[in-house]
């Protein structure tokens, strides 16, 4: 039975048999996105018969530039894609046609999956080849649909650095080696973790009046944007989050339980704050922001940063990950803050894709 690609850019017309394994690829972003003026979400799922075998979520988003070109539209993915397990999948094939293991042979299954079930490797190495195969036909589907509706294609937050390397590969993608940080939490005491120079840090500003609470109402979303517009306002590259998606975040995430905004004040001046998504047993930090240049003394982003970790910890999740660190070979001050609180650092690949082809084969030849 051949596999087949279906794609949504209207909520409503979503499928009910969506997969629930992340929030990246889940109907709560979807909504989340398409309610946030400025984002525009599309979900391509695949399946065999009405077997719903994997999704992916992108979003397009638009920014302005001081360079050309000024205006850029992009497309953002965080992961590879939500997929049924290989041994859910075996099991039920076989319930569709009611057979057991001893005439499995009446199984209808494709070509690529016959061959993976009749190799002599691990059921790891299974799970890994079944998810390649998907991921490569969401991926070629994927960019087809963004070609002509945006300028660059993002691929982010890749849990293993060697994932669908042959499928962006194919897709005309090029590698940038990025770091992933991930906090384990430990049972004990949290700030055994922490570095003694960022402990101190925490230390000395909660001494000088600094406290760290939950967002309580919508109004204060007003002060949180314009928190983040002055922090990002000097940078080129800017991925702060809209003024829009901000209020749909609060409305669709946090007043549910399935995310939280953090606040850091002096006094009662705003200076820094936090996003995290909560999704089963493990948190993401969004993202994070503080004034440092102007308040120094106040560490504001290691705050912020701190605020996540420590109530990620308090709801027994079992792992915080850190979504905005930065390129692997080169300082970054705010990988820097993250790396502080002594999570496990990983090597990851970020994958872009540029639709203007001389400046995607010079970048190919600048990073591959």
């Amino acid at each position: 039975m051949l596999r087949n690609l279906s794609t949504y850019y209207r909520a409503h017309d979503l499928p009910s048999e969506l997969l629930k394994m992340s929030p990246f690829h889940s109907r709560e972003l979807f909504l989340l996105y398409e309610q946030s003026a400025g984002y525009t979400p599309l979900m391509i799922t695949v399946w065999e018969g009405d077997l719903l075998l994997g999704q992916m979520l992108a979003v397009f988003r638009s920014s302005w530039r001081p360079f050309p070109p000024f205006y850029v539209r992009r497309c953002e993915i965080y992961g590879v894609g939500d997929y049924l397990s290989f041994d859910d999948y075996l099991i039920a094939k076989k319930e569709q046609v009611a057979v057991t293991e001893t005439n499995e042979t009446l199984v209808d299954y494709p070509e690529d999956v016959a061959k993976l079930i009749t190799l002599s490797i691990t059921s790891e190495r299974k799970l890994w080849d079944w998810q390649s195969i998907l991921h490569e036909e969401l991926l070629a589907q994927l960019t087809k649909e963004a070609y002509k509706r945006c300028f660059l294609i993002e691929c982010r937050n890749i849990p293993e650095g060697l994932f669908g390397y042959g499928a962006f590969k194919k897709n005309d993608f090029f590698a940038i080696n990025w770091l992933k940080i991930i906090y384990h939490f430990p049972s004990y005491n949290l700030d055994e973790m922490i570095y003694p120079s960022r402990e101190k840090a925490i230390a000395r500003a909660k001494a000088m009046g600094v406290k760290i609470v939950h967002i309580t109402s919508s109004s204060e979303l007003e002060e949180v944007a314009s928190l983040m517009k002055r922090q990002m306002s000097t940078r080129v590259l800017k991925h702060l989050p809209t003024k829009a998606f901000l209020y749909q975040f609060y409305q669709e995430l946090v007043m549910k339980g399935l995310g939280e905004i953090y606040l850091v004040h002096h006094k009662k001046l705003l200076i820094g704050t936090a996003l995290s998504v909560f999704w089963g047993e493990h948190a993401y930090l969004l993202f994070s922001t503080g004034s440092s240049a102007v308040n120094p003394l106040f560490y504001p982003h290691s705050m912020a940063v701190y605020a996540a970790i420590q109530d990620a910890w308090r709801r027994d999740f079992k792992t915080l990950d850190m979504l905005g660190a930065g390129r692997s070979f080169y300082y970054h001050k705010y990988t820097n803050i993250l790396r502080s609180f002594g999570g496990e650092q990983r090597s990851s690949r970020r994958w872009f894709r540029y639709n203007w082809a001389w400046l995607n084969r010079i970048l190919h030849f600048i990073y591959d």
